[in-house]
């Protein structure tokens, strides 16, 4: 069964696929001037071996980006998205999810583009089309640009067909056609969900069964899979993740709160080059977790095998915190394979809390008879990040003594003006010190506002905005003496002032660019300008709107104990007639703080999954969760396949959070390649934890305890 086949992106092609890029770019720079909001990046590293710059604008509906810079040549990105009450339509790079409804292990499958596109959306039917070339990605902190590649036509088709019943359909065209259909059954007061898949990929045929079933206690998920081995769901330049072969199944037990029990299956197809058998392989696994008396346990035990290779694995772990201010840990890991030696690490670490601000910690490994000891520490304010760790390091090309000390360091500034800019250092395999180095500013424009300064004064106003549970809030928008400014990553705001004494306050959620909407709990409406060395942080309290305001009248609420005399006003719903005084308690979710691949894999693990679906749970259960997620890959390979390769596994854990039952909206993913490693050298555990996917927790309605479980790393091929 074959369909008809798109050119190569050339001639005619190519020039249309200019021509839309280039109408991107116009629509970008042509976007209305009121409340725009504008963010210059850029930047350089020699460890990317890259320059460049970003500019994004974002205005009502309307968002656009323009990316510049130079890997091995030059390189160019961007695009236009203009939103409407019911369609959204993209003009430039985009990312396509090509999931399928059987696909309840592994819905990680995306299509970088470079075109035009639109989605539309009413009542149960969703449709998206997208015509131009597909794209390889290239992404740095400080800048994204891509390269078109084979010409592309895809319309995508979801319709609900009835309370229970979905249609999912699947057409792509490049050099070689795909079309799947799919029907998915999931009733809504029902815990079983089904779906079935057939069609073509690639011209290959492919089939798929799935069920689930999931309770509190119990969880169960099982998938039969049949793919011809030139199967593709679509032929692209950039690597392709690993198909589900064969039957696969997981089941997961909770007899408590606090413990879990899981066994599963998986079978893998790595889809092959023309004329080539795909690579197949199978994974079994046991997990185990636990805790009790303030500590926390973990046990896995893994067995793979593939043609030629295969092995076994297991792990063990154990956590506790030491009193208010320290916390200990302890990990071990256990890998051997036909081919190679048995290997056994034990890791032990010491974080020690000296202040709000201050961390030490202390890391000790023993891997292959030798130990290595390495400490650090990190410095937080409102104004300046530092981390610094010094280490002893194994690198495997020096051409004398393989280890090497290194001070490696990590800083960022957050200057005034919303200017901010961050450093690192890292060591390379040759035993070179690489630097990363970028900066951004977010500049707003709206009609009538005050202009700021032409000079930097001498005297601050530092600040938080944080939600009801204290996490901070990124993109919330202030003005503070005329000035407006938006918050960083830490929720922290800094305005400096040539005038000392009070100053205006203002919070403005209709100009922030928040993910979510949020409503003002309590803010001062005047601070103090002082000199830097005597300023206090002041707090500013909102509350995520998660469903259309209701028009009951506000009243005012008394200010804060920690007020610290300041003018606070709160507005909040006026209490009903049977409320009362006391405070709502929120349930605590203990949950993962990452999660962890193998080496050159975007495939997420049985453990990985297991987690995951935890996370996907408690935020289907608590509507106010929302997560960042960060792609990371350890520091071997090319940096421009390890920026990808960071970018391929942050999708994966969203396509799984989505496909488990998550809604899309509460997240957001960046990706970093190797440039903000957690673990310093280059030693199996070291590359192990670094090929990860760390999680940011914003939650209103939940208490979230983060679990360090390492259950899932991989260390074979390190």
């Amino acid at each position: 069964m074959t369909g008809p086949r798109l050119p190569r992106s050339t001639g005619s092609t190519a020039h249309v696929a200019r021509s839309c890029f280039a109408l991107g770019l116009v629509l970008a720079t042509a976007s209305p001037a009121r409340a725009q909001v504008v963010r210059l990046g850029a930047g350089s590293s020699s460890s990317y071996r890259a320059s460049g710059g970003t500019i994004e604008v974002h205005s009502g509906r309307f968002e656009g980006w323009l990316g510049v810079g130079s890997f091995d040549r030059a390189r160019l990105g961007g695009a236009a998205k203009l939103r409407a009450p019911l369609a959204e339509f993209t003009i430039g790079d985009d990312v396509e999810r090509i999931s399928l409804p059987t696909d309840v292990f592994d819905a990680s499958h995306r299509l970088c583009t470079r075109g035009a596109g639109a989605r539309i959306e009413r009542g149960g039917l969703r449709l998206s089309a997208v015509g131009g070339t597909t794209s390889s990605l290239y992404s740095t902190p400080y800048f994204t640009a891509s390269r078109p590649g084979h010409a592309l036509g895809s319309i995508g088709v979801e319709a609900r067909l009835a309370p229970a019943w979905t249609l999912t359909a699947r057409d792509l065209w490049t050099e070689r056609s795909t079309h799947l259909v799919g029907l998915g059954w999931a009733p809504p007061r029902n815990r079983v969900q089904a779906a079935l898949t057939g069609g073509v990929g690639a011209d290959a045929p492919y089939a798929a069964g799935s069920l689930a079933w999931e309770t509190e206690a119990l969880a169960m998920r099982a998938a039969l899979v049949r793919a011809g081995d030139g199967f593709h769901r679509v032929l692209a330049e950039q690597a392709e993740g690993s198909e589900l072969d064969g039957g696969n199944m997981l089941v997961r037990w909770r007899p408590s709160r606090t413990s879990s029990l899981s066994v599963g299956h998986n079978g893998y197809a790595q889809p092959a080059a023309e004329g080539r058998s795909a690579l197949r392989g199978s994974v079994d696994q046991l997990l185990a977790s636990a805790s009790a008396a303030g500590a926390s346990f973990d046990v896995a035990l893994f067995h793979s095998r593939s043609a030629g290779a295969g092995g076994t694995g297991a792990s063990a772990g154990a956590a506790r915190d030491l009193g208010s201010r320290l916390r200990a840990d302890l990990h071990l890991q256990h890998a051997g394979s036909p081919r190679t030696a048995p290997m056994t690490s034990v890791v032990g670490q010491l974080r020690e809390r000296v202040s709000q601000r201050l961390d030490l910690v202390q890391v000790i490994t023993h891997s292959a008879g030798n130990t290595t000891v390495s400490f650090g520490g990190s410095y937080l304010s409102s104004a300046i990040t530092l981390g610094i760790d010094y280490q002893t390091l194994y690198v495997p090309f020096a051409s004398t003594n393989p280890f090497r000390q290194a001070l490696m360091l990590s800083a960022g500034l957050q200057l005034g003006w919303d200017f901010r800019f961050h450093a690192s250092t890292s060591v390379g395999p040759d035993g070179r010190v690489r630097y990363t180095a970028y900066g951004d500013q977010f500049l707003h424009r709206d009609e009538g506002s005050p202009r700021p300064p032409a000079s930097i004064g001498r005297f601050v106003v530092i600040g938080r905005v944080v939600d009801g549970q204290g996490n901070p809030v990124e993109g919330a928008a202030l003005r503070v003496a005329g000035q407006e400014t938006y918050t960083d990553s830490r929720g922290a705001f800094v305005v400096r002032s040539r005038r000392q004494g009070p100053q205006a306050l203002e919070v403005l959620p209709q100009e922030s660019t928040t993910p979510q909407p949020f409503e003002v709990i309590h803010a001062p409406t005047s601070v103090t300008a002082t000199a830097e060395d005597h300023a206090r942080e002041v707090t500013v309290v909102v509350s995520r709107v998660h469903a259309p305001a209701s028009n009951a009248p506000l009243a005012t609420a008394p200010p804060p104990a920690d007020a610290g005399g300041d003018t606070v006003v709160s507005a909040s719903p006026a209490p009903r007639a049977d409320s009362t005084s006391t405070a709502p308690s929120h349930p605590i979710a203990r949950l993962v703080r990452s999660v962890h691949f193998a080496f050159d894999s975007a495939r997420l693990g049985p453990a990985s999954l297991a987690a995951l679906d935890s996370i996907a749970a408690r935020m289907v259960r608590s509507p106010g969760l929302r997560l960042v997620l960060h792609g990371h890959a350890d520091r071997r390979g090319p940096r421009r396949y390890n920026l990808n390769l960071s970018r391929r596994r942050v999708l994966a854990v969203q396509a799984r959070l989505v496909q488990a039952g998550a809604d899309p909206a509460r997240i957001v993913f960046l990706w970093h390649g190797s440039s903000r490693p957690t673990a310093g050298g280059s030693s199996p555990l070291a590359s192990a934890r670094n090929r990860r996917v760390e999680f940011d927790y914003v939650a209103d309605d939940v208490q979230v305890e983060l679990s360090s479980d390492e259950t899932d790393l991989q260390l074979g091929r390190h």
